[in-house]
């Protein structure tokens, strides 16, 4: 019973100690995995506005809780292809078709920044970070968010780019055709690019593409079957032999859910928590899988000319209907503000997808959205006519000595007379000098109703008229007393009132080059004269014509009013159309190019100038730049540009490359062309020069130069008496500045041997054998100079196992217990590079290991006592002795 209980209690005790390791090692393995940023918070700020593509050049903001449009932007005319790319506040906006990229401001709504760009550029953003790239010749830029001006120095690469992300740290990551991936980080202090990590990818080409996440990327090598994922805190790489064909990668994704679409396959590949799963959608109906998108753990995958989406979740199955898109086409995904929104170029609407996996539908194109253009001036505001005004003070050179007309309703019989005697009138003191029909003119006594003078007579009427008379007529009228020329129409006719004036209609105006003709329609009633002016301007005299041309107009957009003259009256119209006249734009400034320098490969250089005088049309510029054995166009809106132009084959002294400390002369020139849409305007031309001093040679290499930088022994074969040794060649730059041949002396207890190699290289490794105990040495020799000699002492040879051919006997190496159980070792297919969790991380798998192997010995010495106690033969489960 005893034996039992000690058995017992020695298998809980063993248990509890498998406990403990493994907890330990659970806790190292969590630690290092959360130092690599698995439980790393990202935060990203909402601003609130969530803009997506709309129709006819515009892009609309759309208020993500309410799901309305709000706000209507034009950055652009109607036959335009507007992507957009917003995050950290920032929005650009890129005309696919014209290539011109728009930054709009959007505190002020107003277009901040400009710029042109070629088929090879595009422009990313992300991390608060904004950044253009071309593909060929390689460049990545810095550019100001609000100017979308180039910031600082260009990174360049020595092969094409492939592909090119942002991720949300802000790190560009450049995968280069030869399939080189690179990590940058922009440095505002230096104003350069920084290589934070290089390294090659296996199998990766130019049908490779990137996905960002909040740090890193995961790399679909579609040219050779691979997916590796780099810098997420957990670096992996798995092969994917069906991966092939044309890869549709997403915008952006978490690192644990990273889709990509392969279109001509219909295939979607998932990398899903570590693991890689392939979805055939197209067997599920999705034939031609476009870019997808993650969203709330879902992935959106749309149908191209199905005008479908089809929704997927982390494990590759259907996760709910698919989403119809509005008109059909092909969707396009804008993610933000907390949603996840789907629109296509043939339709004014929006499929809003909230977090949950609902849907719901936004009118981009509603009439009542507020608009605003971006990209131009604003329209010119015509003010209404006031119809009621009909009698407007005018040139009195057209009035030939007419009164003034006077307001249209009379005093009210008894009240005060109007104060301003009228022009040419000469009025007896306390007489009213300005009459009014049917009033008695004399003072002190009451009108007569209904009693009203003719015009000529005496002014003074009868006192006691029959009613329903007319006075009898005055043949000699008084000269200072003139009837008023404007009776109020609420008086009893008279036989010859005077006419108003109306309104001329159907205003029409066009421009010819640089005059406009008005035409209109006569005015009801007549004129005895037309009066003409643009708004802003003077009147001038058609006379009785129903047209007049203006020459030499001023360049922009007019209008015109037409006044109508009758009698003492006039009316003005409404106003005519808006007109624009344009003419080709005014010669820019001088080019000015500045910050010229060269490194013998590329020369870089900045060029400015002043702007043309537009003439009444947007100006583009035709920047022709000449250097460095080159010559390339840019167009642009703005009026400077930052440029590199790569020398070619053979014109490398053009770029500055010369013999060591020779001086090389750099010239640039620039030609500013501005046009607009009547024509060209005239070319202006600038140049620079600037000298390149070649660096000296490097010093003369001395005997004695210590260029042994280490002696490395190696692990021998099993059955190898010799001990494999490395010597690491360091040369120092003088040695390196011909192409003379070095060579290297190697004395080993297994001889003498040389080795010859390219100065130039830098140095190098060289192998070779030796006994244990024995020392090795190395030294360098070129032309007539010799370097110091190092050496080292092997070890012995019984550090290793060693297994003897002749007899078949092993031996352990020193410290090797024989007791110890087999381990078999799985490599990682791919180990951070920092190192900074690598000590962790190997402690904590060890103490899993430990705690496994713990368990089969504890298990197997159960196993060996249960044998012992029902069989008395002993039974062997370990090797030989």
């Amino acid at each position: 019973m005893r034996g039992i209980w000690s058995r017992l209690l020695r298998g809980r005790d063993r248990g509890m100690v498998e406990v403990g390791v493994a907890f330990g090692g659970a806790l190292l393995v969590v630690g290092a995995i959360a130092g690599n940023g698995v439980a790393a918070l990202a935060v990203d700020m909402s601003d609130g506005q969530a803009w997506l593509p709309g129709q006819d050049g515009s892009v609309v903001q759309v208020n993500p809780s309410t799901g309305v449009a709000e706000r209507r932007l034009v950055v652009g005319d109607g036959d335009t292809s507007l992507s957009i790319a917003q995050r950290d506040g920032a929005l650009i906006v890129t005309d696919e078709r014209s290539g011109l990229v728009t930054a709009v401001d959007l505190a002020a709504l107003i277009a901040s920044g400009s710029r042109a760009t070629s088929g090879d550029e595009r422009v990313l953003v992300g991390g608060g970070r904004v950044v253009v790239v071309d593909d060929d010749p390689g460049t990545v830029r810095a550019v100001d968010p609000l100017t979308l001006a180039d910031i600082g120095k260009p990174f360049r690469t020595a092969h094409p780019i492939t592909d090119a992300v942002v991720d949300g740290d802000g790190d560009v990551w450049v995968l280069t055709d030869d399939g080189e991936l690179t990590q940058l980080e922009y440095s505002d202090g230096s104003g350069r690019f920084r290589t934070e990590e290089r390294r090659p990818v296996a199998g990766a080409g130019p049908e490779t593409r990137l996905v960002p996440h909040e740090r890193g990327v995961t790399v679909f090598a579609a040219d050779g079957g691979a997916v590796v994922q780099v810098g997420s805190g957990s670096d992996l790489a798995v092969t994917v032999p069906a991966l092939s064909g044309s890869i549709a990668a997403a915008p952006h994704s978490p690192a644990t859910l990273v889709p990509a679409s392969v279109t001509d396959t219909g295939q979607v590949f998932l990398l899903s928590s570590g693991s890689l799963l392939q979805v055939d959608v197209g067997e599920r109906g999705c034939t031609r899988p476009g870019s997808p998108q993650v969203f709330s753990e879902r992935v959106y995958v749309p149908c191209l000319g199905t005008g479908t989406v089809m929704v997927l979740d982390a494990r590759g199955k259907r996760a709910g209907a698919d989403i119809i898109i509005p008109g059909g086409g092909d969707p396009v995904f804008t993610a933000d503000e907390g949603r996840l929104f789907v629109t296509t170029d043939r339709d004014g609407r929006a499929v809003v997808v909230q977090p949950d996996g609902s849907t719901g539908m936004v009118d981009l194109g509603a009439p009542d959205v507020p608009e605003v253009r971006v990209d131009r001036e604003p329209p010119v505001t015509i003010p209404a006519p006031d119809r009621g005004k009909k009698n407007e003070d005018r040139d009195r050179s057209g009035d030939q000595g007419r009164p003034s007309p006077r307001p249209s309703q009379d005093p009210v019989a008894g009240s005060d007379p109007l104060p301003d005697p009228l022009p040419g009138a000469d009025p007896t003191p306390g007489t009213n000098p300005q009459p009014t029909p049917g009033a008695d003119p004399t003072p002190g006594t009451d009108p007569t109703p209904g009693a009203d003078p003719t015009p000529g007579s005496d002014p003074t009427p009868d006192p006691d008229p029959t009613p329903g008379t007319t006075p009898t007529p005055d043949p000699d009228p008084t000269p200072t007393s003139d009837p008023d020329p404007d009776p109020t129409p609420s008086s009893d006719p008279d036989p010859d009132p005077e006419p108003e004036a109306a309104a001329a209609t159907n205003i029409s105006a066009v421009a010819s080059g640089r005059s406009v003709t008005v035409t209109w329609n006569a005015a009801p009633g007549g004129a005895d004269e037309y009066l003409v002016r643009p708004a802003g301007g003077s009147w001038t005299s058609a006379g009785t014509s129903r047209s007049l041309t203006f020459s030499n107009v001023g360049f922009g957009t007019h209008t015109y009013t037409v006044r109508t003259v009758l009698g003492g009256t006039t009316a003005e119209s409404a106003a005519s159309n808006a007109v624009t006249v344009v003419g080709s734009p005014g010669a820019a400034g001088t080019p000015s190019v500045t910050g010229l320098t060269g490194d013998g490969s590329a020369v870089d250089f900045s060029v400015s100038w002043a702007a043309s005088a537009s003439n009444g049309a947007p100006v583009t510029y035709s920047v022709e730049l000449s250097g460095a054995g080159r010559t390339e166009t840019v167009t642009t809106t703005a009026t400077s540009l930052s440029r590199t132009l790569v020398c070619g084959a053979g014109n490398e002294h053009l770029c500055g490359r010369g013999a060591p400390g020779e001086t090389r002369t750099i010239t640039v020139s620039a030609t500013v062309t501005p046009s607009n849409s009547v024509g060209a305007g005239a070319s202006t031309t600038g140049s620079a020069n600037a000298q390149v001093v070649n660096a000296p040679l490097p010093p003369t290499p001395e005997n004695g130069a210590d260029v042994i930088s280490g002696i490395q022994f190696n692990a021998p074969g099993l059955y190898d008496d010799d001990i494999p040794f490395t010597v690491y060649v360091s040369l120092p730059e003088g040695w390196s500045a011909t192409s003379a041949t070095c060579t290297v002396h190697l004395q080993s207890s297994t001889g003498a041997q040389t080795r010859n190699f390219d100065c130039t290289s830098g140095g190098g490794s060289f192998n070779g054998m030796t006994r244990g105990m024995s020392t090795v040495s190395a030294y360098v020799t070129r032309e007539s100079f010799t370097s110091a000699t190092g050496s080292d002492t092997a070890p012995p040879r019984n550090t290793w196992a060693h297994c003897s051919m002749a007899t078949g006997i092993c031996t352990d190496p020193v410290g090797f217990d024989p007791t110890d159980p087999d381990v078999s070792i799985v490599p990682v297919p791919w180990s951070p590079t920092d190192g900074t969790d690598e000590p962790i991380l190997a402690a904590g798998i060890g103490l899993l290991g430990v705690a496994w192997l713990l368990r089969g010995i504890r298990r197997r010495a159960e196993t060996t006592d249960g044998l012992t106690a029902s069989d008395p033969t002993p039974t062997t489960t370990g090797g030989s002795a």
